[in-house]
């Protein structure tokens, strides 16, 4: 069995993402989002190795222009987001680029105090990219190197440096300088650039996530990953990680946070954290919240985060973030009792033309659960006819079990556009006992290029993508969208509001080979039954020639099709009714 399953909401499972500060305005901004790098900012000049031609080294564009060769796999993030990039193998660019800059105006600090820059950097340094470097001058010619950026594999970086030793400078400028090291295919990003004056106390959240980020994934028989979905049966304890940060110029003392959690907009509780007694300017720290409950029920699991502290902040908009996480069960769209860790929208891809897993962790806290599935979104830029399969290990990477063979398709690729993934039953539904697991989307040979779509990030040893006939580890920041399923075909689907005039009945539901429709029509005339799957391909229309007016109980036929949700959709000459039912065999 084979089946497509379109993404969750992505809103539902997002967390608080970087915010800058609010109360001190950036002088000096640049987001990229008209297409341009703006009017002041110098730009190195670059030679096309093809035809000699003089060209721009930095330009601005999308995450799909950048990685328009598959050699500069920028994270998109958010979706449709513009940056500016030096990117040596994309148009218009086939460029040698050793040593190419871009230079901000020259600004007057005159008069500032507490500078500070604040950016967004992608920077992986990968086929052989050389190191990229934050500069200052204060006369146009003499430079300082800042901050020489390390290499962050599959996601952005945010970067806060401290500028205060230039306040009252009349004469200022800032570069990002980038090497290729003499090499082909690779690149370097920055987006947001805000310089602004730092307010004297200012904590901000950065960052909320289910799960202990202070754990390490490589302890066994706890459940301390961030999941964005997690199995009701497989639910542990709930723990709430915040990441702050002190964006002011003064210590911060006696730092806390309090979680107000709900299940479906139900209040829970309100949970607190430990207190930090000190943070210093500049530097992060993660507060861990033990809430010491476990939902009850499936839906959307929220955390409503606020930052307490001595004293009173001055920036107290960024005291405060939220998180979701979608507890599963049985008969979600895109549930099937799943767990996982991507954040549920498409951000990049890995792939190879070589034989690959691509897995991520899955921690069983509670024994009886069965692996009853898996499912992957494939990159787009796979090829059709490859064939890939669903794999199922214990922590060692042993194998467990398999799903069948499958061959991408072009519907595959097509629906991969929109996040859906492919979903896959394992051949014994193994039972799981409590500990570590790795689920994963294995590429069996062949000649083309297949990828799966990754999608936020997680610490080392939750995902792994392991290449070549050895199959050598190498764990991965960027997660892949594969997930584990504890649950089959769902017994129940959620229902959604539809256009009808009236309502249309099923029974049973689910269904297995056959059952009933019942509907009323105030005119008698033709009617037809269109059935519609997750998908919303038509896979069935059924005529039901002229029908009376009033109560109509009619048999409907459903043993040639799959087991998964489906709609029906009744056209009366009345107008439309409908009513989603699940087809279990």
């Amino acid at each position: 069995m084979r089946n497509i399953l379109s993404v969750l909401v992505a809103t539902a499972i997002a967390s608080t993402a970087w915010q800058q500060g609010h109360a001190q305005s950036c002088f000096l901004s640049a987001d990229f989002e008209d297409g341009t790098i703006p009017a002041g900012w110098a730009n190195s000049i670059v030679s096309i190795v093809s035809s000699g031609e003089p060209t721009s080294a930095w330009t601005v564009g999308t995450a799909a222009q950048a990685n328009a060769n598959t050699f500069f796999p920028v994270m998109d993030v958010p979706i449709g987001n513009r940056f500016v990039m030096a990117n040596d193998d994309a148009q218009p660019c086939d460029c040698t680029m050793d040593e190419v800059y871009l230079t901000t105006p020259d600004l007057d600090l005159t008069g500032r105090t507490n500078v500070a820059l604040e950016c967004r950097v992608f920077h992986e340094m990968t086929l052989g990219g050389g190191e990229a470097q934050i500069e200052a001058s204060t006369n146009g010619s003499d430079w300082t190197v800042l901050d020489t950026l390390g290499a962050v594999e599959g996601n952005w970086q945010n970067v806060f440096l401290d500028l205060s030793a230039y306040d009252g400078e009349a004469f200022f400028q800032l570069r990002f300088h980038w090497s290729d090291g003499g090499n082909w295919a690779s690149g370097f990003a920055v987006d947001d650039v805000c310089m602004r004056e730092r307010n004297i106390v200012d904590l901000s959240v950065l960052d909320v996530r289910f799960g202990n980020d202070s754990a390490s994934a490589f302890d066994l028989n706890d459940q301390g990953l961030r999941y964005t979905r997690l199995p009701l049966e497989q639910a542990g304890a709930t723990i709430v990680s915040v990441e702050v940060m002190n964006r002011g110029t003064t210590a911060v003392l006696n730092i806390g946070a309090d979680a107000a959690i709900d299940l479906d907009g139900t209040p829970q509780g309100i949970f607190s954290s430990t207190a930090l007694s000190e943070l210093a300017p500049g530097e992060h720290a993660t507060l861990i919240i033990t809430t010491g409950w476990t939902a009850t029920g499936v839906g959307t699991l929220s955390a409503h985060v606020t930052l307490t502290q001595n004293g009173t902040d001055d920036d107290p908009s960024d005291n405060v973030g939220s998180t979701g996480q979608q507890i599963t069960g049985p008969g979600w769209d895109d549930g099937y009792g799943a767990m996982a860790c991507d954040e549920g929208v498409v951000q990049g891809s890995k792939g190879s033309s070589l034989g690959f897993i691509a897995a991520n962790r899955m921690e069983i806290v509670n024994d009886g659960s069965s692996a009853r599935g898996a499912s992957a979104v494939i990159g787009v830029d796979s090829q059709v006819g490859e064939v890939i399969r669903m794999i199922l290990m214990d922590a060692n990477f042993a194998f467990i079990d398999t799903t069948a063979r499958d061959t991408i398709t072009q519907q595959d690729i097509d629906l991969a556009y929109g996040g859906a993934a492919i979903y896959l039953p394992f051949t014994t539904a193994p039972t799981l006992s409590i500990g570590d697991y790795f689920v994963g989307c294995q590429r069996l040979s062949g000649t083309g290029y297949v990828s799966v779509s990754t999608s936020g990030n997680c610490p080392e040893g939750v995902s792994a993508f392991m290449v070549g006939s050895a199959f050598d580890i190498t764990w991965s920041t960027a997660v892949p969208m594969v997930r584990l399923h504890v649950n089959d075909f769902g017994v129940r689907v959620a229902e959604a509001p539809v256009a009808s005039d009236t309502e249309l009945a099923a029974y049973p539901n689910p269904m297995d080979h056959s059952g009933r429709i019942v509907f009323n029509s105030t005119t008698g005339g033709p009617a037809y039954i269109h059935v519609y799957n997750a998908m919303g391909s038509a896979v069935r229309s059924i005529p039901l020639g002229t029908i009376p007016s009033g109560i109509t109980s009619l048999d409907l036929e459903t043993s040639g099709l799959p087991s998964g949700a489906y709609v029906l959709h009744l056209v009366l000459p009345t107008g439309t009714q409908a009513r989603r039912i699940v087809i279990a065999h």
